[in-house]
């Protein structure tokens, strides 16, 4: 399973919401062979 795939874009409404998003862009920015669809999200 890809990060895309559980990862839809939403829009964020809450605290908790915008820590959780900040999580996975944080992890993402690390990674160093990011896929595609990683990419993508990051984009995002």
């Amino acid at each position: 399973m890809h990060v895309i795939d559980y990862n839809q874009p939403k829009l964020i409404k809450t605290e908790e919401a915008n820590e959780q998003a900040l999580a996975i862009v944080e992890d993402l920015m690390h990674r160093p062979n990011r896929t595609s669809e990683e990419g993508e999200l990051l984009e995002l």
